[in-house]
């Protein structure tokens, strides 16, 4: 069997993200994807399985980044003295505050 080529892969991302970009999840086309990569669909659909994986491909490590920042911030918050009740901290930001709880992070605008 034949080794896929790594080149083609990146040339897929690359061509997947500007038609994510342009058109969104909804709009965006594996047919258009696999035409702007310079390859056929049927090459596309080897390397990846449908839309959303290589929708998934291109987020991962974004959202790994974010979810795993979200989780060093509550990190930080359980360290912090006492000053509220065990379960909730306030941090105030520029676009509302922080709530920080041992469970989620969420927001609530001012």
């Amino acid at each position: 069997m034949r080794e896929k080529d790594d080149g083609a892969r990146e040339k897929i991302l690359a061509a997947a993200k500007a038609e994510f970009m342009e058109k969104g999840f909804a709009d965006a086309s594996m047919r258009t994807i696999a035409e702007c990569a310079g390859f056929t669909t049927g090459m596309l659909y080897s390397r990846f399985a449908d839309k959303a994986e290589l929708f998934r491909e291109l987020t991962q490590g974004a959202a790994d980044a974010l979810y795993n920042y979200f989780l060093r911030v509550q990190e930080d918050f359980a360290r912090l003295p006492e000053q509220e009740p065990a379960c909730t901290r306030m941090l105030p930001t520029k676009c509302g505050i922080w709530w920080i709880s041992s469970t989620i992070i969420s927001t609530r605008s001012n």
